[in-house]
């Protein structure tokens, strides 16, 4: 079964916290955390109860047509925090995994660029 998502995905890009010295602080980027959250599905697309979910899988892309699957969480964590240098542009999407390793369809493609 298809996993409903009831909410849209988001994310949120904040500045890094660098400590270095400052002779060279204007030579070094700043390092970016992005932290990606979304709400668990709690029905499948048929409007059943979702019983049987078991994790969520982040998808990432530097376009929003090359997504791809990069990162496994469990269902106790609908949130994914990562840091990173470059500039990007980043894209994400999530689905949601049963235990039959059914996935649901991804949620809209987000991007840090906010």
């Amino acid at each position: 079964m298809k996993l409903k998502w009831s909410r849209l995905l988001g994310a949120a890009v904040l500045s890094g916290v660098c400590l270095i010295s400052s002779a060279f602080a204007g030579a070094l980027p700043v390092p970016k955390t992005l932290l990606l959250t979304w709400l668990t599905p709690l029905e499948n697309e048929d409007g059943s109860a979702e019983t049987d979910l078991v994790g969520f899988y982040i998808y990432f892309g530097t376009s929003p047509d090359t997504v791809q699957p990069y990162y496994f969480t469990s269902v106790l964590q609908p949130w994914l925090s990562l840091t990173y240098l470059d500039e990007g542009p980043h894209f994400f999407a999530v689905t949601a995994v049963n235990a039959d390793g059914v996935e649901s369809t991804p949620t809209p493609v987000v991007s840090d660029k906010l």
